[in-house]
């Protein structure tokens, strides 16, 4: 199965200009035609039996009920694409951004030695289909990293406790019961905002992490189609406990992490 390059994770931000080789092999293309030629042919026949109004109306109904159809297969065969992943430019974080490029490489990478080794396809196709929904989640959680990181350039956590300090200097020099107190809560204010603060500073870690864990897994599972493929090649039996064991922990991975993948993004 070679992959259509409109939807090649490697080529996310290559832009594919629609040309008009595309558009005749449309779907919805050959039922317009078929209709258009019998409502041709029914016209023509009618015109013939002295029939003309009827004739025209023929051509209306059949014209107007082909187009509906075909544009109704055309949209249905599109809406059946793998959806394209998140463009690496849309996640701000320098780390996450970079972790999620190397995201779609790896996933490249699995691509290619799944088309190189034809005859495992139907060994490996479970697998590499949950990579591409894992691959999908990855881009969804980098861009998580985009709020965070948004929040943590626009507020210095080490003026947090700065505030702190002169928010208590401040209730205690003051005599005034209801200052103390209003100085008092703002205090408070400002420990909860420094705990949210580091909260947020470990949620990005996070997502940061599970992207390297993402790599980390497809690579692993490149070099399991690799080594399937070489032994396939090799007469060997491919069905053999060792290597159907190695392809399976790799499924195993990828399901582990599609969990927390969709837990993080539920969260």
């Amino acid at each position: 199965m070679r992959l259509d390059p409109m939807h090649d994770f490697s080529q996310a931000l290559v832009p594919v200009p629609s040309t008009p080789a595309l558009a005749r092999r449309s779907p919805g293309c050959r039922p317009v035609a078929c209709g258009i030629g019998i409502a041709g042919l029914l016209s023509v026949t009618l015109f013939l039996a002295e029939l003309p109004i009827l004739s025209m109306l023929v051509i209306a109904l059949v014209a107007t009920s082909t187009l509906v159809i075909g544009s109704s297969v055309a949209f249905a065969s599109w809406s059946q694409r793998p959806p394209r992943p998140v463009a690496v430019e849309a996640v701000s974080p320098g780390e996450a951004r970079e972790a999620y490029r190397a995201i779609l490489h790896s996933f490249a990478e699995v691509e290619r030695a799944a088309n190189e080794a034809t005859r495992i396809h139907t060994t490996v196709g479970p697998a590499l289909e949950r990579s591409r929904a894992v691959v999908q989640r990855s881009g969804k959680m980098a861009m998580l990293a985009n709020p965070l990181q948004r929040y943590l350039e626009s507020h210095e956590r080490n003026a947090i406790p700065l505030e702190l300090d002169r928010l208590r200097i401040r209730t205690e020099t003051s005599r005034d019961d209801a200052v103390v107190g209003a100085l008092s809560r703002a205090a408070a204010a400002r420990s909860h905002q420094l705990a949210i603060h580091d909260e947020l500073i470990a949620m990005k870690s996070r997502i940061c992490s599970r992207l390297e864990l993402v790599r980390a897994t497809l690579d692993a599972f490149a070099a399991a189609i690799v080594k399937l493929h070489v032994v396939d090649e090799e007469q060997a039996a491919v069905g053999s406990s060792s290597v159907v064991d190695d392809l399976d922990g790799i499924g195993e991975d990828l399901d582990a992490l599609a969990s927390a993948l969709e837990s993080d993004l539920a969260a």
